[in-house]
């Protein structure tokens, strides 16, 4: 039996895509037209949409447009007008295109749109394809809401696109100023790190926002998503098993530093967080799956560390793990150099007394710098610690780090020590005084006691002596790389 009526989302469904019908059904939805004024109307009406939609889609967008694009799209949620012209979830329609829109051509993603959701009138494609045209021919998004940078300052963190708009922020209480572009060498703990955890081309914000004035005691790390919305929460979890009489001392976590390895081809997003309890030695360093929030491995080292980065220390092409804090067996500020593609389960190769159930992971290298003469002195602890640690990607020079040699006990407020800049065969390229210690040094020098070595060339060469490695199996006097790590297999 022929149809007699055509209802509006059908006449759209014949302007738009005449193929959907019949040769038989056209030709009676045209004499459903001719016969009809009201939908011939309709029918010009959309007609000319067409034509205009189909003319627009090549053409430039112009600075009207871009106005008017910002004005809709300048937030993640997409407004349109409260008034009934979509009867059925407008919202999801514009959630769903927003999701296929950079995968298609342009009428690819018109026609797409329309064969998903059939439209109900030519009001109703006017204001879809108003918004789609200006949305799709806009050759770069209005606003780009990949994380970029991020600084903490007066108790706020505030994250920023790449272009410095701001995104969003966060509340953080206590949290020392702290700005991305000196992250690597900042003497605080690292609030937050910037990096695409679930390698999907969008970064993530992962944050642990500790309040110094709290006795360092967060324990927990945060991730948020592109629009700051939070996706998880980890704590780590401290296991003592197995490590004797150490366990008895234990009394809380702290998280000092963390990072991510990135996705690659043939591998996954790996977390590595440095975990320590202030009261005792040893620390450990957690690998972590950032989708499951597994704990994966771990390893152990006598002492705090406090500074971890992915850097390509040997410029092989292929980033490792640097590390660095205090090494309590030998009271001196530590750096070294691990590869986790070889895995990270057991306890640091210097650590041959301790932990001996443990294997042992075979560090690529590993340094120590012992105290300067004026800190051993003066101050109550036997040990000096790390001040800043920075990885050098220019020239030959790989490594800086500064150890603080300013004994807290006297001087409360001050701090700063040595630097010292390693190249890639980890020899000693320079050694140089902090200002803060140069003049700190000089003055008690002058006043208290003139037996003291000036701080002069001659003095820089002898701390340069002191530097030792680690052979694999004792700290030597010279440069070398742990002759007992081979790359992907290790000597017995």
């Amino acid at each position: 039996m022929k149809k007699q009526v055509y209802t509006e989302e059908e006449l759209d469904r014949f302007v738009f895509f005449p193929e959907a019908y019949s040769a038989e059904e056209r030709a009676a939805i045209e004499r459903f037209i001719e016969e009809n004024a009201l939908a011939a109307e309709f029918v010009g009406k959309t007609r000319k949409l067409k034509d205009d939609l189909s003319a627009r889609l090549r053409q430039e967008p112009s600075e009207s447009d871009r106005e008017f694009a910002k004005r809709i799209f300048g937030s993640k949620q997409i407004l349109l007008p409260s008034f009934g012209l979509v009867k059925n979830d407008s919202q999801e329609i514009f959630a769903h295109y927003s999701e296929i829109i950079e995968k298609r051509t342009l009428p690819q993603r018109f026609t797409r749109f329309i064969r998903i959701y059939p439209l109900r009138s030519a009001s109703v494609v006017a204001l879809v394809a108003a918004a789609l045209v200006i949305l799709v021919t806009l050759r770069k998004p209005v606003i780009d809401y990949n994380p970029a940078y991020a600084e903490v300052k007066d108790n706020v963190l505030a994250v920023y696109n790449k272009g410095g708009e701001k995104l969003w922020t966060k509340p953080a209480a206590g949290t020392p100023d702290y700005t991305q572009s000196t992250g690597s060498n900042n003497r605080y703990r690292r609030p937050f790190l910037i990096a695409d955890v679930d390698g999907d081309g969008t970064n993530e914000v992962i944050t642990d926002l500790y309040n110094e004035t709290m006795e360092m005691t967060t324990n927990s790390l945060t991730c948020y998503s592109d629009n700051g919305i939070e996706r998880w929460k980890y704590t780590p979890t401290f296991k003592l098993e197995g490590i004797g009489s150490t366990s008895a001392t234990a009394t809380r976590s702290v998280i000092f530093d963390f990072t991510l390895f990135a996705a690659s081809k043939s591998e996954r997003p790996k977390l590595y967080v440095a975990v320590c309890d202030p009261t005792f030695s040893p620390s450990c360093i957690i690998q972590v799956d950032p989708k499951t929030l597994s704990e994966e491995q771990r390893y152990w080292h006598t002492g705090g560390i406090n500074k971890i980065f992915v850097h390509d220390v040997n410029n092989d092409g292929k980033p490792e793990l640097l590390i660095a804090g205090i090494n309590d067996a030998v009271d001196m500020v530590f750096f070294a150099g691990i590869d986790p593609e070889n895995g990270i389960e057991g306890k640091s190769s210097t650590m041959s007394e301790q932990l001996q159930s443990m294997p042992s992971i075979q560090e690529m290298f590993y340094c120590v710098l012992p105290p300067v003469e004026f800190y051993e002195k003066l101050s109550v602890t036997k040990f000096n610690t790390l001040w800043t640690l920075q990885p050098l990607s220019y020239g030959e020079n790989v490594i800086d780090v500064e150890t603080n040699e300013i004994p807290y006990n006297i001087y409360h407020n001050a701090e700063g020590g040595i630097h010292y800049i390693f190249d890639k065969t980890l020899t000693v390229r320079s050694v140089s005084a902090s200002s803060n210690f140069e003049k700190i040094y000089n003055n008690y020098r002058e006043s208290k006691d003139r037996s003291m070595e000036p701080l002069n060339q001659e003095y820089f060469q002898k701390l340069k002596k002191n530097v030792r490695w680690w052979d694999g199996n004792k700290f030597v006097n010279y440069p070398t790389y742990n002759k007992r790590y081979t790359g992907k297999q290790f000597l017995p």
